[in-house]
């Protein structure tokens, strides 16, 4: 998760940006599944911190600026080691990587020249901010 908190941060381009996003929806995805299967009573939670995840990635890919060959080339499933610890520490981790998602994307929003871009950063920075309360962070 340090990892793409730190590519999110570092993005000094709206492609940078849009790519980094993506990883992170599909981390999150692929995260949040993960700990459902567990048994640790989150299931509902985990679930609907996914289906907010997948509607934050839909959005990013219709972004104009999103580099097309990186998500071609990319393998089919899971391309991050999943987050170790208890399920509420990935739940934190979770939530602490969706809000900076979520503020990265916001400030995308005005700076993008492309309608396109800034509906897809505004959508994604809203589905950011969902994950986020839903792992029980407070809206910033």
């Amino acid at each position: 998760m340090e990892r793409m908190t730190a590519a999110l941060e570092s993005a000094r381009t709206l492609a940078a940006l849009l790519d980094a996003a993506w990883d992170a929806f599909e981390f999150i995805i692929s995260a949040s599944g993960d700990c459902a299967d567990t048994d640790e009573g989150f299931f509902t939670a985990l679930v609907y911190v996914l289906a907010a995840a997948a509607d934050g990635r839909d959005a990013i890919r219709t972004a104009p600026s999103l580099p097309a060959c990186p998500l071609e080339a990319r393998p089919a499933g899971p391309r991050h080691p999943g987050p170790g610890g208890s399920v509420l520490e990935v739940a934190a981790g979770l939530a602490a990587l969706s809000n900076v998602l979520a503020d990265r994307l916001a400030s995308a929003t005005g700076q993008a020249g492309d309608s396109g871009d800034r509906a897809a950063c505004l959508i994604g920075a809203r589905y950011a901010r969902e994950v986020h309360a839903l792992l029980g962070g407070a809206h910033p």
